[in-house]
């Protein structure tokens, strides 16, 4: 079987914040280049992250910057994190605040990273840092929206088990800070450095696009919010959707956002991910596939297509690997501890090793690992990134007593996984590249 330490510390050494910067961008003097992309640093160059990956994205850049001989602002870099993401930090101002759903810190965040901005000189060229986790970090809701109702509609998503875009939708038409709104403040030029976590090329979506306007349909706005929001908070966004004054604050984003001197480059996504993970796997000597679109759908619908994989690997007759990636939202329903990742890996376990244990001889079901990690080291609200099972595990889960279908039905498959040694925990991981799922055929099986 895969090693599945070294699995992961390889995969996350390859999605490092230097290593990444190093692959994907070049210096020409104060030219910044992206692929086709050039960005002119005008005057120095101030530092700000924002995302879970903020700070050592932050230092690795500054180092990055001063080894090409680019001047930066005498400001110090700016960070905005979630709490016990920090680490060790020299000559960064640094600010803790709560994922995945905002409170008072993220306020404090939001007007921070305003002041930044706004404090810096029309000559002066500002590079953020952007990762998964600020849409949550740093908040200024806009008029009539406060951050009690933000709170709440962020709760409810997220228990409804929205998609990503879903979310961060909502909270874009709620924001003065997401969709572009950081622009308003902007004086100079902006160069964002996106590494994305959502299943998507638009990169709008990462963080809520601060620095990114997208126009926002109110009819979309307003089919989420029928479909997933309830008592107070959708009787408010129903509101807001019809005033006048929407029109106009979405106009005045659109046109800041046309004057800023603002680009974006995409420095890592899934498929980055997807590589990294196929490299470490084919290392350990272990031939990989690696399904190239990420899954962009809620755990009941993706759940079928992975047995379909899973049924189909061990059909083979040598150890192999197959590779996903994505995120799939989980619609909570008990009060238990668990993430997407702890989720799928239980639910698919019991779908190949219980539900449909006839479907795959013996030897095929015994050869089967499942395992899923979430990439930043959180899975979902929990300090574990994911977890592991193969048949044995949960044989082994039988004969202790341990309730497989109570734990899935109270959301609880995190306990149920530290009770069997096949919880994973990376702590913070310098990186955000959505959840990454492997499953593996560990040795030959009977066709």
């Amino acid at each position: 079987m895969l090693d599945v330490d070294v699995l992961i510390r390889g995969v996350l050494a390859r999605l490092a914040p230097g290593a990444l910067f190093e692959a994907r961008l070049r210096f020409e003097g104060r030219t910044i280049v992206c692929d086709a992309e050039r960005f002119r640093c005008a005057g120095p160059v101030a530092i700000a992250g924002l995302g879970k990956a903020a700070v050592p994205q932050v230092l690795a850049l500054r180092e990055l910057l001063e080894r090409h001989g680019v001047d930066l602002a005498s400001r110090p870099p700016l960070a905005i994190t979630k709490r016990g993401h920090a680490g060790d930090v020299d000559g960064v101002e640094v600010l803790e605040a709560a994922h995945p759903v905002c409170d008072a810190t993220s306020l404090t965040a939001g007007d921070a990273l305003i002041g930044f901005v706004r404090a810096l000189h029309p000559e002066e060229s500002l590079v953020l840092c952007l990762s998964g986790g600020g849409s949550a970090l740093a908040v200024r809701p806009r008029p009539p929206f406060d951050l009690e109702t933000k709170v709440r509609a962020v709760e409810q998503l997220l228990r409804a088990g929205a998609s990503i875009a879903e979310t961060n939708l909502v909270r874009r038409e709620m924001s003065a800070l997401k969709n572009g709104g950081l622009l308003r403040y902007a004086r100079g030029p902006v160069l964002t450095l996106v590494t994305s976590d959502v299943p998507s090329d638009d990169l709008g979506l990462v963080a809520s696009g601060p620095t990114l306007h997208r126009p926002i349909d109110a009819e979309d706005v307003r089919r989420i919010v029928e479909e997933r929001l309830s008592n107070t908070v959708h009787d408010t966004l129903l509101a807001e959707l019809s005033r006048p004054e929407r029109e106009r604050w979405h106009a005045a984003s659109a046109a800041a956002a046309k004057r800023a001197r603002a680009l974006a480059f995409r420095i890592a996504d899934h498929a980055t991910l997807a590589r990294a993970a196929a490299a470490e796997i084919e290392r350990q000597g272990l031939p990989v596939t690696v399904v190239p679109e990420p899954f962009d759908v809620s755990l009941d619908e993706g759940l079928p297509e992975h047995v379909r994989l899973a049924a189909e690997l061990a059909r083979g007759v040598a150890p192999r690997a197959l590779v996903t990636t994505g995120e799939m939202p989980v619609r909570v329903t008990g009060p238990g501890r668990g993430g997407r990742c702890t989720e799928f890996v239980c639910r698919l376990a019991r779908a190949l090793f219980v539900e449909r244990r006839g479907d795959l001889a013996p030897a095929q079901r015994e050869a089967l690992r499942v395992l899923a990690i979430a990439t930043d080291g959180s899975d979902g609200p929990t300090d574990h990134a994911g977890g592991w099972l193969t048949a044995a595990k949960l044989r082994e889960a039988e004969r202790r007593g341990l309730a497989l279908d109570a734990a899935l039905d109270a959301n609880d498959t995190l306990p149920f996984l530290e009770h069997l040694g096949c919880a994973i925990r990376t702590g913070p991981t310098a990186t955000n590249l959505m959840d990454l799922r492997v499953l593996e055929l560990a040795r030959p099986t009977a066709r």
